[in-house]
């Protein structure tokens, strides 16, 4: 018994400490494995990462930032050549459908189905007369539009958004035809891809960089081919004293001058004073954070 306590004693004096040696030491494994995948297989191991953290986009864009600093470029969406996960695609990495709002596996399945059946999309009527309807519906081609996944068509963003509801309506005539095999608008690629699209689609203005750029931010969660601030990168460089990136190193009170966009801004009542005040993310080019107006800060502001 003495002995059985003795060693019970030593264990308890140990437990102490050494649970951080075998913590420590699982992590350090970690870390070595994945440095080495970095390291050695940077497009495999960037495309992993991105895939999982499908549906965090603060994520998605820290990692599309890592990936510009070791020169690997990621491709756009592409109902073309992307499939639901992140993937690498030569000496760069395709972006996920499964990234994109509205975008189901179950829309994806249909996707990679139809051209893995049939080849290639010719056009944008094409894609819609192979692909599922049922799960490509309305809400999903939008949301593929504004991701930019179509823009290998070369037709304007703003035509296809237009055009979605016109495609539909014969898509359905024609899967309601008797004879399925008879020649239509829809089964006859056009050479041009536009001599398919109504005139009155055809004068509509492309979306501008504005607009773009927002379709993108509510499809993706970020700015994809460009960002709003860029065209003032060097009003902000001049006027800013640091950047959203530096947020983390300041001490508490530190005065600082940022530059940027605020979004999803809520207006609040301070549960203390009564007083209003509001809830922000602050965006630059660098990333952005989640801030707070006080009541003071708020009435003069």
């Amino acid at each position: 018994q003495r002995l059985a306590e003795k060693v019970f004693n030593q264990i308890i004096k140990f437990a102490g400490y050494g649970f951080n040696k075998s913590h420590s030491t699982g992590y350090a494994l970690i870390s070595y494995q994945t440095a080495y995948l970095k390291t050695n297989h940077p497009l495999e191991f960037m495309a992993a990462l991105l895939t999982s953290e499908i549906g965090n986009a603060d994520k998605i864009t820290e990692y599309i930032e890592e990936c510009s600093r070791m020169h690997i470029w990621i491709l756009p969406p592409c109902v073309e050549e992307s499939f639901a996960h992140f993937t690498v695609f030569g000496n760069d990495i395709r972006f996920g459908l499964a990234a994109v709002k509205n975008v189901g596996f179950g829309t994806i399945e249909s996707i990679v189905r139809a051209r893995e059946k049939d080849g290639p999309f010719k056009n944008f009527f094409d894609f819609c007369r192979r692909v599922d309807l049922r799960t490509v519906n309305k809400k999903v081609m939008e949301s593929l539009i504004k991701a930019g996944a179509f823009d290998f068509f070369n037709i304007p963003r703003s035509w296809l958004t237009a055009l979605v509801p016109y495609v539909l309506n014969h898509v359905n005539n024609y899967q309601k035809k008797e004879n399925p095999n008879q020649p239509t608008l829809l089964t006859v690629a056009a050479p041009t891809q536009t001599d398919q699209i109504p005139q009155e689609i055809v004068h509509l203005p492309e979306w501008t960089e504005g607009e773009i750029l927002s379709g993108e931010k509510e499809v993706l969660g970020f700015y994809f081919s460009g960002h709003p601030l860029v065209r003032y990168e060097k009003v902000l460089k001049r006027f800013a004293s640091q950047s959203v990136r530096d947020v983390p190193s300041f001490k508490a009170g530190t005065l600082v001058r940022l530059g940027g966009i605020m979004e999803k801004v809520q207006k609040l009542i301070s549960k203390k004073t009564h007083k209003r005040m509001a809830s922000f993310v602050f965006e630059d080019l660098s990333g952005k954070v989640e801030t707070i107006a006080f009541p003071d800060a708020f009435e003069k502001f």
